[in-house]
Parts: structure tokens; C-alpha cells; sequence
């Protein structure tokens, strides 16, 4: 069973946090709705059709329980901090992010406030902040003109979710010195969440995103500050457009895994995903999964009735459940066994080489 609930991290971003659940405790009787009516406005005015035909997903029951204690698994929980794509929120991943948290990983699914999402309520806000569509010819230097400030402050949310986590007595880590207040404090902690954070491992912190959030955690890893905090990065169909030369030119030198769409696979931005690639470190591996569309990887196909799904493209010729089965056991046997042969998983799910 997993368990979730929201909470929000000081100076940093609203978040949805999937864990292990203990299935003898009892849940909140609070309503627990898959995507919020909000953000499926939101959703509608990102897509361009009209809201109501997400509608359903609020009738959607929800598969998981809300505010429930974390289950007992004898060890610290490692922690999967989860970056949304453009469009995106705090929920429309919640497929990936509670398969991730049934193999024992407590995992964040940020609500980004740059703009980028679909819907996010910034604290204090009198509105919600909606997706600001750009009004520009698709080009290279237009995109990193527009997106790179975009960058920034998710990375900046980034970091303060990671500060956060590590409690104030711990005030370095690898040689990292952070602030003594930047920590959390228990007397900051209410509610379930506090029982969720006592539970995790601050030496096994991994970054992982889709689209705009793969380049997000990639621009995020190239930061010292936060490098040496992480175990590793993992990018879903990243868009490396947003990425500047100096990052495609020098990758990253930590653990990174990179699995694209076929969508994405024939499309020639894939030239700056193999520049990245081929400048990254040994510990580099990079697939893709024949058959899929850019959303496949996201709760889209999942919740999106038929029609519409093949309408705004969610789906490819692979089937949404053997997708989501070939890019989970990737992930996990990246994080848990990198090092030993990936031959049986390639088979198996038909990964091919990027």
C-alpha cells in the first residue's frame, strides 16, 4: 500500500510525497481526489481544450491512502525527488512516483512555481499561478533566453527541498557546509509528514524528472552545491533544448540514467541528448523504449479517456502498462544495481540503446 500526503517546504515548493504505507493505520477522512479541480483547469488552459474533459480524473478514485503511517521496512528510506515537465504538476505523475515508492523509496513530486506548470498556488498567493505560454519562433537561443530563468528558480526549489531534509545538527555533508537553519527543525514538521521525514536516508538522495524536469534535475546536478548531496540523476525523455552549451558540453560526472520516447528518439533534438550523453560520466546509461509518445510517461495515458488520448498524443503504439514496467525496473535497478549486467532488462523490455 503507499501512502501520501502534501506538504509544503519552507522558502521552496508545494509537494505531493508517495511512502510506504502501513496498511493497519488508519487514513485521513479528509477527501483525497487524484488531481485537484484546480489544476485540471489549469491542465485544460495548458492543452488548449476545454477543461471538462479532464473532469473525470476527479472522480477518479484514488488509488492510494491518504496521511497513513509509513510502513516498518528496518531501514532509512532513500529519498526520489521528482521534477514535473511543462504542463505539468504535483500529481500528474503519480503513477511513476508510487510504483517508485512501492520498491521502499519515499518520493517528492515538486509543484514548480516558475511558471512552467499547469497550476502551482505559490504560498501567500491570492491566485493560483497558471502556465505562461511563451510567444516566440521555436529556436535554440529563443528557448534558453526564455527557459533558462525558469531553470534557476526550479533549481533553487530543488535545493531548498534537499536543505530541508537534512536536520540542522547535520551541518555538512561531503564537505558541503549548509547554514545551521536551512535543516528542519521538528517544531516545523506537523501533521503525517513528520513521521515521513523521520523515516528517510539523507545519504541516498536521488533527482529525477520528465521533459522540462529531466532538464531541470540534469541543470540542478551540475550545481556543487547540490551534486554532492545526490547519489545520482535520472531524466525521463529529457528536452535538452533549455540546456546551455556549457552543460551539454561538459554532462555530468555523477550516476545518470536517460530514458527517451521513441517521440522524442526521432526527433533531431536528440543530437544535444547524445552530446549530453557522450560527455557524461562512465556511470552514464541511455535507452529508449520503442513504440512511445512524450506523455506515455506521465498519468495522462492512464486517466485520459481514449479519444483524447489519441488526440492530444499521450500514447504510442506500446502499450501504457508495458511502458510504464520497462521504465520503472530500468530506474530501480539503476539506483539499487547499477554496476551488474542490464542485458536481462534490455531484453525483457526491449530497451534499445540511445
Amino acid at each position: 500500500m503507499i501512502g501520501t500526503t502534501m506538504f509544503r517546504f519552507p522558502g521552496s515548493v508545494l509537494a505531493q510525497v508517495f511512502y510506504p504505507g502501513d496498511e493497519s493505520s488508519t487514513p485521513s477522512a479528509m477527501p483525497h481526489k487524484y488531481v485537484r479541480k484546480e489544476a485540471l483547469d489549469g491542465l485544460g488552459n495548458w492543452t488548449g481544450q476545454p477543461a471538462s474533459l479532464f473532469y473525470n480524473w476527479c472522480n477518479t478514485k484514488h488509488p492510494f491512502k491518504r496521511d497513513i503511517a509509513v510502513k516498518s521496512l528496518g531501514k532509512k528510506l532513500p529519498i526520489f525527488i521528482f521534477s514535473h515537465g511543462l504542463g505539468g504538476n504535483s500529481e500528474i505523475y503519480s503513477k511513476v512516483c508510487s510504483d517508485i515508492a512501492s520498491f521502499g523509496y519515499v518520493v517528492i513530486a515538486c509543484e514548480h512555481e516558475d511558471g512552467s506548470a499547469s497550476f502551482a498556488y505559490p504560498e501567500g498567493a491570492v491566485e493560483p499561478l497558471l502556465y505562461i505560454r511563451p510567444n516566440f519562433e521555436y529556436t535554440r537561443e529563443n528557448v534558453l533566453a526564455f527557459r533558462e530563468p525558469h531553470l534557476e528558480i526550479r533549481k533553487h526549489e530543488i535545493q531548498k527541498v534537499i536543505e530541508f531534509l537534512i536536520p540542522q545538527q547535520s551541518v555538512a555533508v561531503d564537505d558541503v557546509a549548509l547554514e545551521n537553519d536551512t535543516g528542519y527543525s521538528p517544531s516545523q514538521v506537523e501533521g503525517s509528514f513528520s513521521k515521513v521525514i523521520d523515516s528517510v536516508n539523507i545519504d541516498e538522495i536521488w533527482l529525477a524528472g520528465h521533459s522540462f524536469g529531466g532538464a531541470t534535475v540534469v541543470s540542478a546536478s551540475k550545481d556543487d552545491r547540490i551534486s554532492k548531496l545526490i547519489k545520482g540523476t535520472i531524466a525521463l525523455d529529457i528536452w535538452p533544448m533549455p540546456l546551455n552549451d556549457h552543460i551539454l558540453e561538459t554532462g555530468l560526472q555523477i550516476p545518470f540514467l536517460s530514458i527517451n520516447t521513441q517521440q522524442f528518439y526521432d526527433g533531431h533534438e536528440v543530437e544535444l541528448t547524445r552530446k549530453l550523453i557522450s560527455n557524461s560520466s562512465s556511470a552514464t546509461h541511455a535507452f529508449y523504449v520503442p513504440g512511445t509518445a512524450h506523455m506515455q510517461y506521465s498519468d495522462m495515458p492512464f486517466l485520459t479517456r481514449q479519444f483524447l488520448a489519441k488526440k492530444i498524443y499521450s500514447v504510442g503504439t506500446c502499450k501504457k502498462e508495458d511502458s510504464q514496467r520497462a521504465i520503472i525496473r530500468a530506474i530501480v535497478h539503476f539506483m539499487e544495481s547499477p554496476d551488474t549486467s542490464w542485458e536481462t532488462i534490455l531484453k525483457e523490455e526491449s530497451l534499445v540503446h540511445l
